[in-house]
């Protein structure tokens, strides 16, 4: 199909610009060629964008009725179109609309990302690619699965360096969708690096490249790398996102998504490359499910703890499923589809949608979710910790029928003094119950703590953000050798052992631990002649730091 390239067509524009302004004719009229999309959704943000045919300042509406009431406007001229909102409510729906010059789109909504503990639906899918009315097909089905958030795998149009295929094979179809849902796009080989992708999206620039990024969205942290360019080891690009699967975070879930598959059984070989060098970043930093396009079918694998799903059947045409040998497929189906992800604090579940019919297949679930129970603990004092994230927080819930009104303490770092529990927690000065902290707890006869905990298998950082003792927890229902444990620097990066934080002055050592059996401290260190060497489960430590930016790592079990 022959169409006209943009660049002709901007040149058109302006030459009959020119001449009415010259015969002082009344402004050139505006039309909306791409109807308003959203982009870099958070919890109090988002990102509106628009095409126009002229080159005009942008403004969007927005309010939560369709009287508006508020305004945000990019006063830059421009055709594409890009205007942040700030300042919103978290998980809240608005009304909103574009305008440039003498044109105004028609009413559309917006929901702001909800905040941790909320349930959620997002939807993956890709290669969209060049038959359209498969595409429409898709994207009526995923309509219809309601979903807050849209990935997409890449191969988003046939080549990207077409300006005219955008519209057609992509923004066209995708209209109705991406008015009312945020979308988040990865790089496939077909769009070619073109400045389309850049110009027509909107990404976290917290890389240093819209290529690869990552955001938060609720319980979940997603991940965007670009198989299209360097990401071997020792590259720019591997280098950001092992940094960033490091890095401390109190998301459940960690999504990664691009293009190219490390293991699939149709329309390509897995990707070797993919499977050398970011596979074990995948496998060490504990990622959950890893979406991936190219090849134009569905299949789930499953490998080391890892889920990868190939979810490519979003409009480009078909291909087999049994070319290749793919150990790790659990399922596998040459299919249109999407992937709906619904999550639930630490329950997952993934289920395939058939574009033809809107039927499932493949359905999976994950879960975090344990129960977390002590043993049973005398009566006295004890310097307790808790080795699971609590599914909820609320410290009469945690520690349901134990008496805990002015027998539960924790202490703060920053006044240097104990805060008590009070039936009611008035005013909510104590808090919630946290893995990461100690707490003594005095009881009155033999008591058994027991409570529905997520469970976490990647490091946990424990801040210590001031200088002076801290009572830690130990986030570990197993035992943590002493010489596993580090501390980081926060301001640097730099991450040593206890024994070289103590060298350098980041520290003193020993810490101590609290033995009810004996009614005293017992010092903990790797030198023997300390009563303990390692961090046992249910055991709050003390700590000294001398340095206010510091971290403790504890490391996956």
């Amino acid at each position: 199909m022959s169409q006209p390239k943009a660049s002709h067509r901007w040149v058109a524009v302006a030459i009959a610009a020119g001449l009415l302004s010259l015969a002082g004719a009344r402004s050139w009229a505006v039309t909306i060629i791409k109807d308003p999309y959203l982009q870099q959704v958070t919890q109090t943000s988002i990102v509106v964008m628009w095409e126009t045919d002229t080159a005009t300042t942008g403004t969007v509406e927005y309010g939560p009725t369709a009287a508006y009431g508020w305004s945000a406007t990019d006063a830059s001229t421009a055709t594409i179109h890009e205007v942040e909102i700030t300042g919103l409510t978290p998980d809240s729906l608005y009304h909103y609309r574009a305008i440039s010059g003498d044109a105004t789109s028609s009413d559309s909504t917006f929901r702001t990302a909800p905040p941790p503990g909320v349930p959620f639906r997002f939807v993956a899918y890709g290669d969209t690619r060049t038959q359209i009315s498969e595409h429409q097909q898709v994207i009526n089905r995923i309509i219809a699965s309601a979903p807050r958030l849209v990935l997409h795998t890449g191969d988003i149009v046939e080549d990207g360096r077409d300006y005219w295929r955008w519209e057609a094979e992509f923004f066209d179809p995708a209209a109705s969708l991406m008015s009312n849902t945020p979308m988040a796009l990865a790089l496939g080989n077909h769009e070619n690096n073109s400045h389309w992708y850049y110009d027509f999206f909107s990404n976290p620039t917290d890389s240093g490249t819209e290529a690869w990024y990552k955001f938060r969205y609720g319980d979940a942290r997603f991940i965007c790398v670009d198989t299209c360019q360097t990401y071997t080891t020792g590259s720019a690009q591997h280098n950001w996102l092992q940094s960033t699967l490091a890095q401390a975070t109190d998301a459940i879930w960690t999504f990664v998504y691009f293009h190219h598959p490390p293991y699939t059984s149709g329309g390509h070989t897995g990707n070797t490359t993919v499977q050398t060098h970011l596979v074990p970043l995948f496998e060490q930093y504990d990622v959950d499910i890893v979406f991936n396009g190219h090849c134009h079918n569905y299949e789930r694998s499953l490998k080391d703890g890892v889920y990868y799903i190939v979810t490519g059947g979003g409009g480009a045409p078909l291909a087999p499923v049994d070319q290749y040998d793919n150990p790790y497929r659990l399922y596998a189906e040459r299919v249109y589809h999407h992937c709906v992800i619904d999550i639930d604090a630490g329950t997952l579940t993934c289920r395939g949608v058939r574009a033809s019919n809107g039927s499932e297949f493949d359905q999976f679930t994950i879960t975090k979710l344990i129960t977390a129970t002590s043993p049973t603990l005398s009566p006295g004092w004890h310097l307790i910790s808790l080795p699971y994230e609590p599914q909820d927080p609320d410290p009469e819930v945690v520690f349901a029928g134990i008496p805990i009104d002015h027998a539960l303490f924790r202490y703060a770092t920053d006044t240097k003094s104990y805060v008590t529990y009070t039936t009611g927690d008035p005013g909510g000065t104590f808090g919630p119950a946290d893995a990461h902290l100690g707490y003594w707890l005095h009881l009155t006869e033999p008591t058994v703590i027991s409570y529905d905990a997520i469970r976490r298998d990647t490091p946990q950082y424990i801040d210590l953000p001031w200088a002076g003792w801290t009572l830690v927890g130990h986030p570990r229902d197993t035992v943590t050798a002493f010489d596993a444990m580090r501390i980081r620097n926060e301001t640097t990066g730099s991450t040593y052992t206890l024994v070289v934080a103590r060298a350098v002055d980041w520290i003193s050592l020993p810490l101590y631990t609290y033995d009810p059996a004996v009614g005293g401290y017992l010092s903990v260190s790797s030198e023997p002649w300390r009563h303990a060497s390692e961090f046992q489960p249910w055991s709050g430590y003390w700590i000294a730091t001398n340095r206010d930016d510091l971290a403790m790592v504890v490391p996956a079990p």
